[in-house]
């Protein structure tokens, strides 16, 4: 005698099919909640260029970029400890209602009370739709998460040159404002869409666990803690480099700036050497180096190409926009080549860029390679972060460190820029890329040589892993 049943109920049919179709909108909503995050993060060429404007509203603007700055990334890891709980809906909900906040008020910014809403609102859009995205990369299929880490990195990277092109090209108005002019229904369409995304994932999202709690080991806590008080530098420098750099005397600002970019040097060197195992070390480096130092050069080349004899037009930010999702294919496929072949190709095209070719077609011949080197080694990084399991979530939290230190390192190059003629531009930009070229260069060497050392490194292919210092290729 037999008895059967039945396999698929009528609820596990449609959790089955709300599976499947969360699935196929995971990488069209990674891709979106990244863009509108780089969209909300305040360019220092905006700031600059409407300093006086920003003052004529608030002496303590650059307080309130700072608390914004300190709310991005408060709100980043505190989704990412709550993940397990609230999952990935509730980060992209509240943080799409936040970029419409301070997003159309960051043109009406007439008092001082707009001015902190809209900073910590734009802070808050930031760090939650950052997390967002990578919690439900994170909820993807191991055997997807590799280009579920390409679309979450590639805008959020990318990104300079449009923002740049941007900040350029918009008329400083009455009013200033701090944030690139998005159409407003485009605000409106990019916002319905990821709400109507957050509640279907709320109603149907089961999946809970356990909140993730730190590890007592002090190999782990100590990276942590060096990382917090790195963070806690960068949002100081922000705070001087937003608003004093322009009034520094001339002799001083270059010392000032090689200073500001040796200390975070330093600081984030130190956290590398929290890593007991070669695949940790090499994915911090491969992450946080190319994310701090590239952006300025980058940003830099294209506002100088800006001023030339033509302006920069949508085609150059266009092909570079290509240029970084083939560099995103090459990190996911080749991880462990690419943490050394990522900042070295960093380092070219810095080499390439310390010209500063003033004609924008010309400009985008070795933008293209140091864009590339960004990406690839970036997003190398956290394929191999998430696989060899070597930390991810402090990898993670650095990238943000990095992006915004990275925003402090841009605002100190252009502040210097601002104080002079063409001849400042020149030497402000060609001691970053200098800077940047060195720093690829050494990042380049210690993940080759590290790479090496012993048989227990990066996969390729799969791994097979047995405890955090222990992975073997499968």
């Amino acid at each position: 005698m037999f008895t059967t049943t039945r396999d698929a109920s009528p609820l596990a049919d449609r959790r089955s099919a709300a599976e499947r179709t969360r699935s196929l909108l995971r990488l069209p909503v990674v891709t979106l909640t990244s863009a509108a995050a780089s969209v909300c993060l305040v360019h220092p060429l905006w700031l600059l260029r409407q300093a006086d404007g920003l003052v004529g509203v608030s002496a303590q603007y650059a307080m309130f970029l700072m608390l914004g700055f300190v709310t991005s990334l408060a709100v980043f890891a505190a989704c990412l400890l709550w993940s397990p709980v609230i999952g990935a809906g509730p980060p992209v909900a509240v943080g799409s209602a936040a970029a419409v906040v301070g997003l159309l008020l960051a043109g009406d910014l007439s008092r001082a009370g707009s001015l902190l809403l809209v900073c910590l609102a734009l802070g808050l859009a930031v760090g939650t739709l950052t997390a967002g995205g990578l919690v439900e990369v994170l909820r993807a299929p191991i055997s997807r998460r590799r280009i579920g880490l390409a679309c979450w990195l590639t805008p959020l990277l990318a990104a300079w040159p449009w923002t740049t092109w941007a900040a350029t090209h918009d008329a400083v108005g009455r009013l200033p404002r701090i944030a690139v002019d998005v159409p407003t229904w485009v605000v409106a369409a990019g916002s319905v869409v990821l709400v109507a995304w957050s509640t279907f994932v709320l109603l149907t999202d089961t999946a809970t666990g356990p909140i993730r709690r730190p590890s007592r080991s002090p190999d782990v806590r100590r990276p942590w803690i060096q990382l917090v008080v790195v963070a806690s530098c960068v949002s100081a420098l922000a705070l001087g480099l937003t608003s004093d750099l322009v009034d520094v005397p001339v002799g001083w600002l270059r010392p000032f700036v090689v200073a500001g970019f040796g200390l975070l040097a330093i600081g984030l060197a130190a956290v590398a050497l929290g890593w007991r195992s070669p695949a940790g070390q090499a994915s911090y480096l491969g992450v946080v180096a190319p994310t701090l130092l590239g952006p300025a050069g980058l940003a830099f080349v294209v506002a100088f190409a800006d001023g030339g004899s033509s302006r920069v037009g949508i085609g150059q930010p266009l092909v570079l926009l290509f240029v970084a999702v083939g560099a995103a294919g090459a990190g996911i496929h080749r991880p462990a080549g690419t943490l050394v072949a990522g900042p070295l190709l960093v380092a070219a095209g810095a080499a390439g860029c310390w010209v500063m070719p003033g004609d924008p077609w010309v400009m985008v011949i070795p933008a293209a390679p140091l864009l590339a080197g960004i990406v690839a080694a970036v997003v190398a990084g956290f394929v191999v972060a998430f696989e060899s399991r070597s930390q991810p979530e402090l990898v993670a939290f650095a990238f943000m460190v990095a992006t915004l230190g990275g925003v402090a390192v841009t605002a100190a190059v252009f502040g210097w820029a601002f104080a002079g003629g063409t001849d400042r531009w020149l030497t402000a930009g060609r001691v970053s890329l200098g800077i940047t070229f060195a720093v690829s260069v050494l990042v380049g060497t210690v993940n080759h040589i590290r790479l090496r050392q012993g048989r227990r490194s990066i996969p390729e292919r799969g791994v097979r892993v047995t405890r955090e210092t222990d992975v073997t290729i499968a």
